[in-house]
């Protein structure tokens, strides 16, 4: 019996005695002993401790079979969580319509353009104002929403403000002096840059399920112990050679936080972070051991990655207040060395006047894009479903847009919503 189906089996019989799955049985013969009596409750419960891990994998795994479709997910997907405490101070300020210094017919264009395209939720902001927003039926503000690949970016900011707490001395550190089971592994030499540019050389960088339930990407993803799972992705390619979106480089990260700081990556994130920016609560998915899937997936109301952006677009300063430190903040919004719209887990613009950089399979290096951003300095936050927050600090300026894969015969272009807005406020054709 291979690992696969005979954990299969563990799982089957586990729901048989946990009461969610019923047996399909002919009815016995006369002469066949009575059946044993059904478990209690205690029992079922015993039984789920007993088989923790199984249990969490093959439950997440049959819900991952049962819903094939990347978006959108049901809540089941974002299950079991962890709350990350807020502390929110209000709602953001929205201004006058006679205030805005966006006009109505730009706002209108990238309103027509996106919503189309499957987007839910757009929303823009100027110097700290909401100056317009729009939902569609069934999304409203302060709604908790999953953002998905947004997550990544967390482990960067506090990985920033761990570095002015002098808690890590360098992001050109190897993140072997913070994780113990590689101090004297290879992987251990691989700094703290090159998780933050993804360009670490670990293998995932196919994000393939290939191998099924077996394979490292499900078990980083949907494995009760994603510490475990992430420690066992090998090195595939020397450092700095190969670009990828490789999910375990931000696993790996934030871990790094965690070892770092002694605390829990959403208590860390809660107190260093959310609640000084004034946001809400939101929820951080997690294993079955608690620990935190730094890789995707939380969920929180959207004017909360209003007050992220908005904090990358003052340097790092909220209130008064220098949250990260100035000068990291800065170098998350560098090129990074082999992919010149990467910074530290932060996507960045395709700039005016320049070719688009493709990789050797002749991929661009970054989202679809199919003219330049009006501006030098543009960007963003990407998750799944072209999820996007661009932020421009040059313009005070960031934009979000909430919502799933466009239909195939609208395709997405990343620079359409902001070169719209961008055109009028520069006085420039979008």
């Amino acid at each position: 019996m291979t690992r696969w189906t005979g954990c299969r089996h563990v799982y089957a019989t586990l729901l048989t005695c946990t009461g969610l799955l019923h047996a399909l049985a002919a009815p016995a013969a006369p002469a066949a002993p009575a059946a044993p009596a059904a478990p209690t409750a205690q029992e079922k419960i015993d039984w789920v401790r007993a088989n923790r891990d199984e249990f969490f994998f093959w439950s997440r795994y049959e819900d991952l079979l049962a819903n094939p479709a990347e978006f959108p997910k049901p809540l089941s997907f974002y299950n079991p969580n962890v709350l990350v405490d807020g502390e929110q101070k209000g709602e953001l300020p929205r201004a006058q319509a006679e205030r805005r210094s966006i006009s109505p017919e730009a706002w209108q264009k990238a309103v027509d353009w996106a919503f189309p395209r499957n987007t839910h939720a757009l929303l823009v902001m100027r110097d700290g104002v909401v100056e317009y927003e729009k939902w569609a039926d069934g999304f409203h503000p302060g709604q908790m929403l999953p953002v998905r690949s947004f997550t990544k970016t967390l482990s960067s900011l506090l990985i920033g403000i761990a570095i002015g707490e002098g808690r890590i001395r360098s992001i050109d550190e190897p993140v072997g002096r913070y994780l113990g089971e590689w101090r004297d592994d290879p992987r251990g030499a691989i700094t703290i840059r090159q998780f933050l540019t993804m360009s670490s050389g670990l293998a995932g960088l196919d994000r393939s399920r290939a191998g099924g339930p077996d394979s490292l990407i499900v078990r980083l993803t949907d494995g009760a112990d994603v510490h475990k799972a992430a420690l066992a992705f090998p090195r595939v390619a020397e450092p700095d050679t190969v670009f990828g979106l490789n999910q375990v480089d931000s696993q790996i990260l934030g871990m790094v936080v965690e070892r770092a700081t002694g605390k829990p990556f959403a208590t860390y994130l809660s107190e260093k972070l959310w609640r000084p920016i004034g946001a809400g609560p939101a929820t951080l998915n997690v294993d079955a051991r608690g620990q935190a899937r730094t890789l995707c997936c939380t969920r929180s109301a959207l004017s909360d990655w209003l007050r992220v952006g908005q904090l990358i677009a003052q340097q790092g300063r909220w209130d008064g207040v220098q949250v990260i430190p100035a000068a990291y903040v800065a170098e998350m919004l560098k090129p990074s060395k082999i992919n010149p719209y990467k910074g530290l887990h932060l996507w960045l613009g395709w700039k005016p006047g320049t070719a688009e950089v493709r990789g050797p399979d002749g991929r661009t290096l970054q989202m679809p894009t199919q003219k330049p951003y009006l501006v030098e300095d543009m960007a963003y936050l990407m998750g799944g479903g072209f999820m996007t927050t661009w932020i421009s600090p040059s313009q005070r300026l960031v934009i979000l847009r909430w919502g799933f894969e466009p239909p195939e015969a609208l395709p997405w272009d990343n620079s359409a919503v902001p070169n719209f807005i961008l055109a009028d406020l520069l006085k420039r054709p979008p």
